[in-house]
């Protein structure tokens, strides 16, 4: 897990999570061999229980690790700024990536998926979506579709 504190109120922090270091662990814990190449899993002893490894990356799992080093990394306050705010954590999903690992045995199908993959996100890419990418609320000037 990568963390992000920002350095100015409200101290926003962004998490980058690694489901495959945590299943890793998980395996590791459990003395299942497996064989991993950087991030893609290629061999497991076990693959039932490289899945409940998954499965076992739940929210709860994820909301302790998060208050942990939120607690740990972020900023302080004495007890009377404690008092004096109504400080609270929120946490949301921003993007979430799904692998699906292809192998190919030459350069060129990843080329054209890639081109078309290009080709559809410039053609779904609207004001919308660009202010949800960037964080920019739309006003009324701007029309939603």
């Amino acid at each position: 897990m990568v963390i992000r504190v920002a350095s100015f109120f409200p101290f926003q922090t962004t998490y980058y999570l690694n489901g495959h270091s945590f299943m890793e662990q998980e395996l590791n814990k459990r003395k299942i061999g497996f064989r991993k190449n950087d991030n893609a899993f290629l061999a497991a002893d076990n693959v039932e229980q490289l899945q409940a490894a998954a499965d076992r990356l739940s929210a709860e799992v994820i909301r302790k690790q998060l208050d942990y080093w939120t607690l740990i990394l972020g900023p302080k306050f004495s007890k009377k700024e404690r008092g004096a705010m109504n400080l609270s954590r929120f946490y949301a999903v921003h993007q979430i990536e799904y692998c699906r690992n292809f192998i190919f045995k030459r350069h060129f199908p990843i080329h054209k998926v890639f081109e078309r993959s290009c080709e559809l996100g410039l053609w779904r890419l609207t004001a919308h979506k660009i202010s949800e990418i960037f964080g920019t609320r739309l006003t009324k000037k701007f029309a939603t579709d």
